[in-house]
């Protein structure tokens, strides 16, 4: 019984490497959005996640994390792996995260230099005068 005990943990842990091989491989090459072309002052990729809202300056509250680079394809990117839903393009380095912050997100909510609404906008469709990354899944 023990054996079989060994067995099965070692098969979970195996398997939980593949997947994060599989998903590290997925954020270096899969294109979902690309930042810079529509609005050149909005150059920055994002990821966002709207979690709630701020009574004090009546704006939602937002984390926003950069967004993953895809290797070969500049201004293409993705948000795989962030836990944030909505995919956004900023004004250039204005996403900052705190030092030590356990979350490794910015959290933008009203208190701070600009509201979400002027830091980012959300990230337009592919458009196809872009051009057409064939390599990209």
């Amino acid at each position: 019984m023990l054996l079989s005990i060994r067995s099965i943990l070692v098969l979970t842990i195996i398997a939980c490497g593949f997947t994060a091989a599989d998903l590290a491989t997925d954020q270096k090459k899969k294109c979902t959005y690309g930042c810079g072309r529509a609005n050149s002052a909005m150059r920055e990729a994002g990821c966002a996640l709207r979690v709630g809202r701020n009574e004090k300056t009546h704006q939602d509250s937002w984390l926003l994390k950069k967004g993953n680079p895809t290797e070969g394809h500049p201004g293409y990117y993705n948000c795989l792996g962030t836990g944030m839903n909505r995919p956004v393009c900023c004004l250039n380095k204005k996403i900052v995260y705190t030092p030590g912050f356990w979350l490794k997100a910015m959290v933008v909510d009203g208190n701070g230099e600009y509201p979400f609404e002027f830091l980012c906008n959300d990230a337009p469709d592919f458009n196809p005068t872009w051009g057409d990354p064939t390599d990209c899944q």
